[in-house]
């Protein structure tokens, strides 16, 4: 039987870490690090600290080394931006694809928002024990247990969800590892569907990260850490993929978030200790009625 997702697990431990122990997060999830387990936060800590063969302290050492790890910046800035969007643009409900141990139910249960988290029945059973060992209550969640691809058809059919509100749709860390039909399917059947107006928020690998990855020392790396935790990468896109795609989408608007760009964000927040990936890009489309 499938078990809960590591990479879940080990990107709630990268958001945490990063919001309550660097100077100045962009993000504020500490709440990501309290829920994990003790024994599996040891676990992720001594191998992130395996490496430390200097008089640092793993506090200062982490510090250092964490910004350069692969798929740190991206964890943090994936967040970031989404709920950004979410915030900013006043959506009423937010749906979380491959939820993950994502806490934003948790940390906006003041907000006139509802909150739908999508995933595999593993790995949500483990976030609610999580929850419950922590006596946090996010009675403003629905949890629905399925892949992507019936996600919808869940969705629709799940009394708390209005499909005349307001929805920001966030697939975080996830279009990489579906087939490019599955991820096109889903954007497809929700643009067909009666729900509007919405919004999607997704990060995205440029394609060429499968073409030469053992060129780059930190893909490389990406590659075997994915791989040892027993998940699989799939697709990656062209800029004119992602248009192409989006002009099937009708009455909508698109915006993709290149390196370019994430360098003019952190210039403005020069000690966030991230980084721009070429490699990565974010896009949001936005759908109105």
């Amino acid at each position: 039987m499938k078990s809960h997702s590591q990479t879940a697990v080990f990107s709630a431990f990268l958001r945490g870490y990063y919001s309550k122990y660097f100077p100045h997060p962009m993000i504020h999830d500490e709440l990501s690090l309290e829920i994990i387990p003790k024994e599996i936060h040891d676990q992720i800590l001594s191998r992130l600290l395996s490496g430390n063969s200097s008089s640092l302290d793993s506090q200062s050492f982490l510090q250092d080394a964490l910004p350069n790890f692969p798929g740190f910046s991206q964890t943090i800035l994936r967040t970031y931006l989404s709920e950004k969007y979410l915030l900013e643009e006043h959506y009423e409900q937010y749906v979380i694809l491959g939820a993950g141990l994502d806490t934003s139910p948790l940390r906006y249960s003041a907000c006139p928002i509802s909150f739908f988290e999508v995933d595999h029945p593993q790995t949500l059973s483990f976030k609610k024990s999580l929850i419950s060992h922590q006596n946090q209550s996010d009675i403003k969640t629905s949890y629905i247990s399925t892949g992507i691809e019936g996600a919808l058809e869940a969705l629709q059919k799940n009394q708390q969800f209005n499909p005349n509100k307001k929805t920001l749709f966030t697939l975080q860390g996830l279009s990489m590892y579906l087939s490019k039909q599955t991820f096109i399917d889903f954007l497809l059947e929700l643009d067909q569907s009666p729900i509007t107006p919405y919004g999607i928020f997704f990060d995205f690998f440029s394609d060429d990260i499968f073409e030469t990855p053992h060129k780059n020392t930190t893909i490389s790396t990406l590659f075997q850490l994915i791989e040892g935790s027993g998940e699989k990468l799939k697709s990656g896109y062209r800029k004119e993929e992602i248009q192409t795609l989006f002009d099937k989408i009708s009455n909508s608007s698109l915006t993709i978030i290149e390196s370019s760009d994430i360098h003019q964000l952190l210039s403005k927040n020069k000690d966030s200790q991230l980084y721009p990936d070429d490699h990565v890009l974010y896009s949001y489309i936005k759908k109105i009625m």
